[in-house]
């Protein structure tokens, strides 16, 4: 059973299991979120429309309904939020039956009422062409130049041949000082086999250690 996470909703229970919250109605839900108290209508409903994506993500592979764009499309309520009574459950609102897949302008268009819905295709019509025109890539895979297995393009080498950093074997604070004091910082970068973005975090965390105070 999938737990939802609602991110910026940090008022709200986590631990709300999808099932449950289905069955919920409208007012339940907005008595639970003691977050929403006071806040503008369209703020409410965010909450439900982020429910909507995670709950019918699946319909995002479909294209536009209304003009087949297909590279970005939104998920549009037949009935909006505001329009359902207080009684109604989150899984009628968020019902795949009440959503459309539309692209941004065609939401737009629709939400202004321009767009009738008589106009647009139904889904059971439609073939899920965003995952059709989401072609297999080519073959994005090299040779390792150590063991002629295989490795991502981009790759130095395989998996197997990868081998993590090893631990930096750091001098002495004095030591450290030292060379950064005589010598330029990639001069000092190279000697170590590190950048020198990481000496300088380096001391400063040293010197925050030495000071006794905990390092930004």
């Amino acid at each position: 059973m999938v737990i939802i996470s609602y991110g910026y909703m940090k008022t709200v229970r986590r631990d709300i299991k999808t099932a449950e919250l289905k069955k919920s109605t409208l007012e339940e839900y907005l008595n639970r979120l003691v977050c929403v108290h006071g806040k503008h209508p369209s703020w409410k409903s965010a909450g439900l429309r982020t429910l909507n994506r995670i709950w019918n993500r699946d319909l995002l592979l479909y294209a536009c309904q209304n003009c087949d764009y297909n590279l970005h499309v939104e998920l549009c309520h037949i009935t909006d939020i505001s329009s359902w009574p207080k009684s109604a459950t989150l899984g009628e609102i968020n019902s795949p039956t009440n959503i459309l897949v539309l692209c941004r302008n065609c939401h737009w268009e629709f939400d202004q009422e321009l767009l009738d819905i008589s106009a647009i295709k139904p889904r059971d019509t439609m073939t899920h062409s965003r995952a059709a025109m989401i072609k297999k890539r080519p073959s994005e895979i090299d040779s390792c130049p150590n063991c002629d297995g295989q490795k991502s393009i981009g790759a130095k080498v395989c998996l197997n041949c990868y081998k993590p950093k090893q631990v930096i074997n750091w001098p002495s604070m004095a030591r450290l000082t030292e060379l950064v004091n005589s010598h330029s910082m990639s001069h000092v970068s190279r000697l170590l086999g590190v950048s020198t973005t990481a000496i300088r975090s380096h001391i400063k965390y040293r010197l925050a250690s030495l000071a006794g105070i905990e390092p930004a």
